[in-house]
């Protein structure tokens, strides 16, 4: 009698199981089908539904083994880049940078040059080769104070005494610092956070350029620094407003290289993105007439006024 009293108890477990894992299954089921009946159908295409299995997502912290990166169709993007540069004729300012430069430094500079916002605007690509250009040319050397000139006595020595002359101590030689370590930065340099720690890694002697133990003047935390100043995902959005403004030929090769050289070309981006409606077309036609002249001090003064 207990036996059958026990095996009835675990039929019905057994049975209330299986119907609990029956509703589960109909209530995936009918989630599934309201999934497909929520996405977009075209005629000539069926329903396409993406699902991810629970062991493809990560839900723990620690991982295992190497980072495998995911690489992208690398011969369209060299030629992409190949291209802009043939176009704005700047082959040989980034071979001369290349030629300083540690092979991963290279590889960063190329997918710098190849991401969609640089690759798209000829004035950031300029940009982008003319700050690699500041962060990896040699520092001057410093120059030191001239040494103070004796100055004659001013008063005439007693009858019967001699005077020697004035004996001066050389103070130690001041070396004049400088804001900023980068080559031809502009004022807006100390704003940009990847050219700020350029600076700071400069000052104490940690990139390439500052090291004595190496013959390269790029390497690859260089380029990140700069990448960092090119990272906003706004990045191009001033300078489109005023392309409609200035033309189909806006910019020639020439005028993009211009602001490129200039140094504000970020900030003349970010500035625009703020500039009303009803002024772009004259802080169009200044920029435009500085950059055909190759002012890169008229730049600068229109940054700094729309700042």
């Amino acid at each position: 009698r207990r036996k059958a009293m026990e095996a009835a108890v675990r039929d019905g477990l057994g049975d209330r199981a299986e119907e609990a894992a029956r509703l589960e299954r109909k209530a995936w089921h009918a989630a599934f089908a309201e999934a497909v009946g929520a996405l977009p159908v075209r005629e000539d295409l069926p329903a396409l539904l993406w699902y991810v299995r629970r062991r493809a997502v990560a839900y723990r912290t620690n991982t295992e083994g190497l980072p495998i990166a995911v690489g992208g169709d690398d011969i369209v993007i060299s030629s992409l880049v190949n291209e802009n540069l043939a176009r704005l004729k700047l082959e040989k300012r980034l071979a001369m940078v290349d030629s300083r430069a540690t092979p991963q430094a290279v590889a960063r500079v190329i997918a710098l040059l190849a991401s969609p916002t640089i690759a798209a605007s000829d004035i950031m690509t300029a940009a982008v080769i003319a700050d690699l250009e500041k962060v990896s040319a040699p520092p001057p050397e410093p120059v030191p104070s001239p040494a103070p000139t004796p100055e004659p006595p001013t008063t005439k020595p007693r009858p019967g005494t001699t005077t020697s002359p004035p004996i001066f101590i050389p103070a130690e030689p001041e070396v004049s610092l400088r804001a900023s370590v980068v080559r031809g930065s502009s004022d807006f340099s100390a704003a940009r956070e990847g050219l700020a720690r350029f600076n700071l890694a400069s000052i104490r002697g940690a990139t390439a350029v500052a090291r004595d133990d190496t013959e390269m003047d790029l390497s690859e935390a260089e380029v990140l620094d700069i990448a960092q100043d090119y990272a906003s995902p706004r990045l191009g959005e001033g300078l489109a407003v005023i392309d409609p403004l200035l033309g189909e030929e806006w910019p020639t090769p020439k005028q993009a290289i211009a602001i490129g050289d200039s140094g504000v070309a970020l900030e003349l981006d970010a500035a625009l993105r703020k500039v009303k409606p009803e002024q772009r077309a004259e802080i169009a036609d200044k920029i435009k007439a500085a950059a055909t002249k190759n002012d890169g001090a008229a730049l600068a003064e229109i940054a700094k006024s729309l700042a």
